[in-house]
């Protein structure tokens, strides 16, 4: 147990350090005129499928759970559907 504490501090003190050191970096470059300002991030938004993934979220799942099941066939379901029209 206390390894697993131990090793989530250290695991944030050395992302600390290493957020540190890129933000000093940043504002050399930008005293140095290397860039204009520093970088914020920004969150990529598309509808494409950008091919990190082994399914794209637009052809995700959820939307054909949500689908109604179609099934013609079937008299139970035809008939709460006429109970439904009325």
């Amino acid at each position: 147990m206390w390894y697993i504490v131990i090793g989530i501090i250290v695991l944030g003190v050395v992302a600390a350090i290493a957020g540190y050191f890129r933000n000093r970096k940043w504002q050399k470059m930008l005293e140095r005129g290397e860039i204009s300002e520093i970088p914020e991030a920004q969150e990529l938004v598309t509808d494409e499928c950008c091919g990190q993934h082994e399914t794209c979220e637009r052809d995700s799942l959820l939307p054909q759970v949500i689908k109604k099941p179609r099934n013609p066939c079937n008299p139970y379901l035809n008939f709460l559907k006429q109970i439904r029209e009325h």
